[in-house]
């Protein structure tokens, strides 16, 4: 019975696989991103905000066993984990007098440690730098990972109630738009450093 038990086994790891994937995007299906990432809201007001992994485990702690919540879970860590080390260590928020802030209010520049440069806030956090970085990698990250979307969106309801499972197939329509930058692109990146943000990533998954 070798063969049926590795097949056995097969079926549940797709089976868990899929729902594993399909929470990793749950927190993003939703417009109320703080409530959905578990913001403190004692931070509140700052610049960079992350999730309070402390509030998810409060309530669903108990709910681990079930790999669409452990897939949630993951989402929140990598979050938490890019936002408090990664981009600080990288990005430095700033004021009009230079000085290090951490208020959105009071942030009006952003200096890339890599290469010392100045840029305002606004123009940072846009499709021309920070955000457009992330369309950048996308079909780079596909093929060299090997990622796919054909995920089955569960039809139980697991009761994560910041979220809503309809908003997937949003999200799931989105993920095909945001694929149709040329691979290349990778190559013009005006942010992040490519293999140190991989890097990072490999670190705390394997700390995971």
């Amino acid at each position: 019975g070798y063969i049926l038990h590795l097949t056995a086994a097969k079926m549940f790891l797709d089976h868990s696989e899929n729902d594993f994937y399909v929470g990793n995007l749950l927190p993003d299906a939703t417009s109320d991103k703080k409530v959905s990432h578990f913001r403190n809201p004692e931070y509140e007001g700052n610049m960079i905000e992350y999730p309070d992994l402390d509030l998810f485990l409060k309530k669903y702690k108990n709910k681990l066993d079930d790999p669409c919540v452990y897939g949630y879970y993951f989402h929140l860590y990598v979050d938490n984990k890019f936002f408090s080390e990664y981009f600080p260590s990288r990005f430095t928020l700033l004021n009009d007098n230079l000085e290090q802030v951490t208020k959105r209010a009071e942030t009006t520049k952003v200096r890339i440690e890599r290469t010392g440069e100045l840029i305002p806030k606004e123009k940072f956090f846009s499709e021309e730098y920070y955000y457009g970085d992330f369309t950048k990698m996308n079909n780079y990250l596909i093929d060299r990972f090997g990622i796919h979307f054909d995920f089955q969106i569960p039809v139980e309801d697991r009761r994560i109630e910041e979220v809503n499972y309809d908003d997937l197939k949003r999200v799931l329509q989105e993920l095909k738009v945001f694929t149709d930058t040329p691979i290349e692109a990778v190559h013009d990146l005006k942010v992040f450093e490519l293999e140190d943000l991989l890097n990072f990533i490999k670190r705390i998954v394997e700390e995971w």
